[in-house]
This record gives C-alpha cells, structure tokens and sequence, in this order.
C-alpha cells in the first residue's frame, strides 16, 4: 500500500478528522490497484478488532468501578416472617433493632430459616439473598423449655436468657445442662456444643484387674463384699434391710495404690455386667474424673462441672437401669475444709455443691462414688460423715509379704536373670535389703519440735510405685551392660540365647536391685523437706518435724563404687 494513505490512516486513527478522510478517499479513487484497496481493508479491520477489544475492556472497567462505589449492603440475622398482604422479613441488624422489610422476588421465602444471615440492601429496605447459618455467637447452658418453644438459657454469670430455637434446634430434644451456641442479639440459639470429655469413661483408662494389685488381697475383699455384692445380690440386701454404700473413700500415702485399686474393681464390676467382654455397651457406666480438672478460675465453672457430671451419672443409670461407678481421683482438691483457705472462700460455694449433688444420689439412679486421697484430714468433715462417704479403705504402705508380691508382678518369671539366681532368691534379697535396720540402712534422720529424733530407712518411704521405679531401673542397668559389654545377641538363634544366659554379665542382678534402691532413695531424699516430709513417710498427726538432716555416703557405701563402673 502507498505510504501516502498509511501514513494519512495513522493520522486518521489518531485524530479522525474529516479532512484527513476525504485525503484518503480521494487517493483512493485515483488508485486502481486491487491490492492497496485488500491491503487497507485488512489494515481498517484490525483497527476495527482493536476497538473493540478496547469497548470490551471499558465496560469490565466500568463494572469493576460500579461494584468498587455500589453502596455498602447490610448483614442481619433473619429472626422471623410477618404477613401484610405479603410475606415480609424480620431482621435483627444489631441491638435489640429490628427491621421488618420486603424480599426479592428472585429470592424464595422458603429457602429462608430463622437464624440464617440475610444481605440487606443499603437502605434496609429489601432482602437481597442469603449467606447461610450464623456460624459464630456466645456459649451458655440450657435450662428448659418454655411451652411456647422458647428456650431459658443460663449464660456464664448465672444471668438467664430467653431465646427462640433455630430451625435445627426446633424439635430437638434438649437435656438440661447441655451448652448451646447463641447469638445474644438476635436471641437466638442454632446448635448443640458437644463438650470434650474431659472426664472420659473407661475405655480412655488403663485396663488393669486385681491380679495386678499386689500386697492389697485383704482391701480386695473389703472391695468386693462392700462394690460388688450389692450389685450381684440386690435381693439379698433388700432382705436383710440393708442400704447398699453411696460412697467409698481410699485413703493412703502416695504411690500405694489406691488409684490402681480402684481401676481395677471397675474393670471387674464392668466384667461382672458385660461377661468377658470389656468392650461392651455398658463402659459408659463407669466414669473417671480427676479433681484437679474441674477447678476454674470463673467464677461457677466448678460447680457446673460438678452438677454436670453427677447429672450425666444418674442419666446414664436411668437410661440403661444399671449402675454407674463414679471414681472420683484427689478428691481433696475440690472439697477441702471449709474455712481453711485464707486467700480464697471458693471452697463456701464448691463443696455445699459437691454434697448437695451427692446427697442427690439417693434419690435418682444408682450412682456409687469412689473417691481417692491421700490427705483424708484436709478433706471438709461433712463429706465423711456416714451416708456421704459410708466407709473409708486405708491402704496402707507394703509389709515385707506385700514387697514380695509387688516385685512379683514387675520382675515377672520370663525375663533374665544373672548369675545362677532365681526370681524368688533376687526378690527375697531386694526386700531384705529394703528392710534392713542396720546403720548403714539410715537414709536421714528427722527431728520433731520436742526434740526427739527417727532415723528415716527404705521401708518407710516404700511403695508400689517406688517397687515399679526399682524394677525398670534394675531392667535398665541390666540391658545397658549387655549392650555396653557387646552382649545381647543380634540373630536371636536358640544357641546364642542359650550362650549369653550362662555369661555372667547377662539378667537382672541382686546388685541390680540394690543399686536401683539406693537410686529411688536418694532421689525421694533429695525432695523431702520439713514441709513435705508428710508427703513421703507416714506420719502421727500430732507431731511437728522441724528438721530433716540427709545421711552423707562416703567413698565406702557398698553400691558407689558399682554404680561408677556403669
């Protein structure tokens, strides 16, 4: 094409005069050539195509700007519908405000449901659609239900609240103490709040039975004639006018067993309902809770976790016409003596709570509490008196017989031991070391207020759970020489099994247990203190220790110079 006409079309395209068309026109019409005409054509096209790519992009740029200054729509939550000749909304869009305004044609009024986020126009006027359920709000308890379908709500100042069920809440059936989700302005609740067990049932326990309670066979019984019987012979006692027990109390220094005791007549009352299998419906009929758990820094939190789980007890027991064992672990924590607190009075509003809710027992359900402690004498005394606690278990610190069996259950038969030696000879020898009272037994010497002096030994610190401690420990030592030494055998053939039980560095040893005593020992001793000693020994009540002085060992005690070797 002449470089005339395009130079003129680019004039044109930049500023489309008319005397800049009549030129190319004119140049035009003096040219007979065909392809300068195709050629500008093409060229007039693209101009065309860019145009209107240039419109398209205009108009996204005017519905962009549109959308950017369209005035702000209005987010309420839809609280009911009223009628005047047609169906309106009625919205809550904060406050106690209330906006009763049209609905889009385009929008269906029975897709709407009370509680759901409406988008009203800037003017509140009209409905323009619907965002779904409202999915934040506050937590409060429910208390009942009005006979209009209003529901009461308790929220966490105690303060009640009347507010209209969503549609999701209308026909559910809603027990008493349960926490719903609510919105306080609209006076609304939307849904359940299925709470975390914080105070799981069996099947989150350990499964233990009374073969692993060892030394414990005379509290055994007592738990079994006092739990189980009136459990197996209702008839019987009913006969004989007798009331079954509403409360047990295991008392005991740390670490002898209460705890485990008590897991384990769980387990057996859960057999005893279910045969042999643990796995039965009936779990739920047996609930742990550590006391611990429920104290709160809100004010009236504990005591809702208290009725919570004494009401969730009795519901349990009605609904499945059994009874729930209720194991209630460091029960002094939340029921000390009223008044002995100097910095706080919540114990005022705590414990008349805890035995209200067990007096309750007595009337709704079957419900049997087993409580746990080891400072039974900070616990409040109206908690103890018979027809709260009926009878109080003490479980006292192993005897040399009871050692013997608790080193029976964690040094069991099958495992290894050193040296010609057998499991009666090696247990027999840790419990007479144990046990000894010669001078070099003293661990420390405790002075009392009256000036009087006890020599403190390994027997009066002893316990179940130290005689574990003891037993993983001597295990320890016993596999760290074997693989320090090259010994433990890597093929697992019966020829080298047979070879490393006759090395002398192989199996536990009495040397193992003597050492691993010594260790449990000192690291009781290091902690104890004159404020705490009451913690680890047992104790007269009436005496005041002032002073705990630790016996030194020198380069001569018998296990040191072992001991440096590993």
């Amino acid at each position: 094409m002449d470089e005339t006409i395009i130079a003129l079309v680019n004039q044109f395209r930049s500023r489309p005069r008319k005397i800049f068309k009549d030129r190319i026109l004119e140049l035009m019409r003096q040219d007979d050539g065909l392809d300068n005409h195709l050629a500008l054509e093409a060229h007039l096209l693209d101009l065309v195509a860019m145009v209107a790519l240039a419109e398209q992009s205009l108009e996204e740029l005017r519905e962009q700007v549109s959308a950017l200054t369209a005035p702000p729509g209005i987010c309420g939550i839809l609280t009911g519908f009223s009628r005047n000749g047609e169906i309106r909304a009625v919205v809550s869009a904060g406050g106690n405000q209330r906006i009763e305004t049209a609905i889009m044609p385009d929008v269906d009024p029975s897709t709407l449901s009370i509680g759901d986020i409406v988008v009203l126009n800037h003017d509140s006027t009209c409905v323009l659609g619907c965002r779904g359920q409202y999915q934040a709000g506050e937590i409060a308890e429910f208390d009942h239900r009005l006979p209009n379908g209003k529901l009461i709500l308790k929220d966490v100042g105690g303060i009640q609240l009347c507010v209209e069920p969503s549609a999701t809440l209308a026909d559910v059936d809603i027990k008493s103490g349960t926490k719903l989700r609510f919105s306080r302005d609209a006076a609304i609740a939307y849904e359940v709040i299925e709470e975390a067990e914080q105070n799981g049932f069996l099947n989150h326990m350990e499964d233990v039975s009374f073969s692993d309670v060892g030394g414990l066979s005379h509290q055994i019984e007592i738990i079994k004639e006092r739990l189980f019987w009136p459990l197996r012979y209702p008839e019987h006692y009913r006969r004989y006018s007798i009331r079954p027990p509403r409360g047990i109390l295991l008392t005991g220094a740390p670490g002898t067993g209460k705890t485990l005791l008590a897991r384990a007549a769980i387990r057996e009352a859960l057999h005893m309902f279910t045969g042999n299998n643990g796995n039965a419906n009936h779990r739920q009929n047996f609930l742990y809770v550590k006391g611990p758990e429920f104290l709160s820094m809100w004010v009236g939190e504990t005591e809702r976790a208290i009725r919570n789980t004494f009401r969730r007890a009795k519901d349990i027991s009605i609904a499945t016409s059994l009874p729930v064992i209720l194991f209630w672990d460091e029960i002094e924590s939340l029921i000390p003596t009223r008044g002995s607190r100097i910095s706080s009075s919540i114990e005022s509003s705590i414990v008349p709570t805890f035995l209200s809710e067990l007096d309750g027992l007595t009337t709704e359900g079957q419900v049997v509490l087993i409580a746990a402690s080891n400072r039974p004498d900070v616990i409040d005394p109206a908690m103890l008196r018979p027809g709260r606690i009926d009878f109080i278990l003490d479980i006292p610190r192993p005897d040399r017989a009871a050692a013997c069996e608790v080193f029976n259950i964690h040094l069991p038969k099958d495992i290894p031991y050193g040296r010609g030696n057998t499991q009666r000879e090696i247990i027999d020898a840790a419990v007479s070391y144990i046990f000894r009272e010669d001078d070099e037994s003293t661990l420390a010497t405790i002075m009392y207020r009256d000036g009087t002096r006890q020599s403190i030994r390994a027997h009066h610190l002893l316990s179940g759970a130290m005689v574990r401690n003891v037993c993983e420990k001597a295990c320890m030592r016993a596999l760290r020489r074997e693989l320090i030494t090259g010994q433990l055998p890597e093929d697992g053939s019966e020829t080298s099994q047979k070879a490393l039980f006759r090395d002398p560095h192989h199996g536990i040893t009495t040397e193992d247990l003597f050492a691993a005593i010594d260790e449990e020992c000192e690291a009781v001793m290091g902690v104890i203190t004159p404020a705490s000693i009451g913690d680890h020994i047992t104790l007269p009540h009436d005496v005041d220790v002032i002073a705990v002085e630790p016996v030194l060992r020198g380069a001569s005690h018998p296990f040191l110079a072992y001991q440096s070797e590993l």
